[in-house]
């Protein structure tokens, strides 16, 4: 094409209709390549673009999965102290249950003893009472047969 013009500007055998005909095809091939130039540059400049962002997010990306990272180990450890302080509770609950067992037996054992002892009280009061009143009575009935003989005397 290129050649073809040129020799018809310079005085070669191509008819003038076809110069106007090349020099059209030359000017539409121009303009579009002109529009696939700047079409290539917009491309070009859009694929920068996206070139950056995709290092941007990578970025952000290494940097969530470093959080990540650490938000793991933090979980981890904050579910260690938890199964350690569970296991401290389940045990203190186990102590404090035999404790608690061993209270209950020793206050049924006292409870026992209390009423054991009252009962012995009650016991030796009763009998105490029993003597007592059998040597009041004995007394009583001295104190009427005395009285009696005197009274007997008396008439």
């Amino acid at each position: 094409l290129t050649a073809a013009l040129t020799a018809a500007q310079s005085g070669g055998n191509v008819s003038e209709a076809k110069v106007a005909e090349l020099t059209a095809d030359v000017e539409r091939l121009k303009t579009e390549g002109e529009a696939l130039s700047r079409k290539a540059g917009e491309l070009e400049s859009n694929l920068r673009k996206a070139r950056s962002t995709a290092k941007d997010l990578e970025g952000e990306r290494d940097k969530l999965v470093a959080r990540v990272k650490v938000l793991e180990g933090q979980l981890l450890e904050v579910q260690e102290k938890a199964d350690v302080a569970a296991h401290q509770a389940a045990a203190q609950i186990e102590e404090l249950e035999r404790e608690a067992s061993e209270a209950r037996l020793e206050a049924k054992k006292a409870v026992a003893e209390a009423k054991r002892e009252a009962a012995e009280a009650l016991s030796k009061y009763e009998s105490e009472a029993a003597k007592g009143g059998e040597q009041l009575l004995a007394a009583a009935r001295e104190r009427e047969a005395a009285l009696g003989a005197q009274v007997a005397e008396l008439r």
